[in-house]
């Protein structure tokens, strides 16, 4: 079992910038209800970030997430949850998670904004099939932006985007950008 390194006051943004390498590699964390975290993060890569489920235990039902950007114009719909992200969720939710976010890190290793989202009733039933159910959404979703938006049209998951301040998201390229002065 991990040990909890507490926040101490201090936000995730924080927490995040002063990890050593949150601008080179994804990093997860479970968030207990008193506000401690709980390293999560199996084979961290700059892409992606395996989950360490045996860590998911007790009443924490947050999990927190980074998506790691090194430069935003190539990077459409970096800041929106992936189809291996919600087949992380589907396989979460059997752990008790019920709410997920994730942070986009910029270059200098700051978070730009957050993605939370939690899924609904509609998204349980379906992840409680199988994996390959939950896959089978990001058929003919060219990006996503798309896929993301077929997901709240479909009813399966509930979005909210938080910027940072000095940065504002861009909707139809699923990104945080800094806001002009």
């Amino acid at each position: 079992m991990q040990s909890v390194v507490f926040l101490g006051g201090k936000s995730v943004a924080q927490v995040v910038a002063g990890w050593h390498d949150a601008r080179k590699r994804e990093m997860a964390w479970l968030k207990t209800p008193r506000g401690g975290l709980i390293p999560a993060a199996l084979e961290r890569e700059f892409c992606s970030c395996g989950i360490d489920w045996k860590v998911l235990q007790g009443s924490a039902r947050t999990l927190r997430h980074t998506h790691v950007a090194q430069s935003f114009g190539a990077n459409i719909g970096l800041s929106l949850p992936s189809i291996m992200d919600y087949a992380s969720v589907a396989r979460a939710l059997q752990h008790g998670v019920t709410h997920w976010h994730v942070a986009t890190v910029d270059d200098l290793g700051k978070v730009r904004g957050y993605v939370s989202f939690v899924p609904t009733a509609k998204f349980r039933e379906l992840a409680s099939r199988d994996n390959d159910s939950i896959s089978a959404l990001n058929a003919g979703c060219k990006d996503k932006v798309e896929l993301n938006r077929r997901m709240r049209e479909q009813g399966l998951v509930r979005l909210r985007v938080t910027p940072m301040p000095g940065f504002r998201y861009l909707p139809g390229v699923g990104l945080f950008v800094r806001k002009p002065e």
